[in-house]
């Protein structure tokens, strides 16, 4: 029996802690996998707010001159730019001493986000690649470049984002631990289930946020400073309010009406939205 479908639950287990089921569902059964969610340090007043997630597929630099360069232009390109500009064009409308993420996804173009033996390396030099570029200075050329790369680092780095979430290793890591089947992982990994992974990875990076960590199906536990990653001066520091805001073709996904993700999160957390003028969807979360 195939899998038709996946949704969520969620039960508070005391203050700061929940479960969150991933529930599959077969035209005549239900498989549920769970994830432990548990205060893991102390939140602190103030807002995360989450600008923008950054899609795309890793890249090998070579082992010639320029690797890293070849990794840039391909992860940071143009199809991001206006995304990025529409993001930062609203910062002005949220506090100052918000501290802020951008959201960095990067799958294997074969494997996606399968554990494999060559993959674990090259996700984490990709990411490291891209953090070390946003988190240097740029030279006056650099900033006047008319390149993708170099004008997305101006605009993140004139918007003062300061973190990076390594979306890619927190999915590779819930496939190898999270306690999914073979063709659980085949769902998550096609195009019809692709959104039910990124709203299951949505916990956990929500989790993070709040100063929360996650327990896998196997023990595996998986805390936030092992996948932020400062792209500026400033230390990580959880919040107690976290707002996320999704491009306009992300509403359908994360609407309070009708997103999966939503409902069962809101069991344990408020949720208030809105729809800003140039179409970037926000959606704030506050604990109960």
């Amino acid at each position: 029996m195939s899998i038709i479908n996946v949704t969520f639950s969620t039960a508070s287990q005391g203050k700061g802690a929940y479960e969150y089921k991933v529930v599959f569902q077969r035209e005549s059964a239900i498989e549920e996998t769970l994830f432990k969610i548990f205060q893991h340090s102390v939140p602190q007043k103030g807002e995360i707010l989450d600008v923008y997630s950054l899609n795309g597929t890793l890249k090998n630099g070579g082992a010639n001159g320029g690797g890293s360069t070849r990794v840039l232009k391909h992860i940071l390109h143009k199809g991001d730019l206006e995304d990025v500009q529409k993001a930062i064009s609203i910062f002005p409308l949220y506090n100052v001493e918000t501290q802020r993420v951008f959201v960095l996804d990067l799958q294997d173009t074969h494997t996606k986000y399968r554990p494999c033996l060559q993959c674990p390396s090259l996700l984490e030099t990709n990411e490291l690649i891209v953090a070390d570029f946003l988190r240097t200075k740029p030279t006056e050329k650099e900033r006047t470049s008319d390149t993708a790369y170099q004008q997305i680092r101006t605009l993140l780095q004139a918007g003062n984002v300061q973190f990076m979430i390594g979306e890619g290793s927190i999915k590779r890591n819930l496939l190898e631990h999270g306690g999914f089947t073979p063709d659980q992982m085949d769902f998550l990994l096609n195009e019809k289930g692709g959104s039910s992974f990124c709203q299951t990875a949505e916990f956990v990076m929500n989790a993070f946020k709040f100063g929360q960590a996650v327990k896998c199906g196997d023990g595996f536990e998986l805390h936030g400073d092992a996948y932020i990653k400062a792209i500026g001066p400033a230390h990580f520091i959880p919040g107690d309010v976290s707002t996320v805001l999704y491009p306009s073709f992300y509403k359908e996904v994360y609407n309070e009406t009708d997103s999966r993700y939503v409902k069962a999160i809101t069991n344990v957390f408020h949720s208030a939205a809105h729809t800003h003028s140039n179409g970037i969807f926000a959606l704030t979360l506050t604990g109960k």
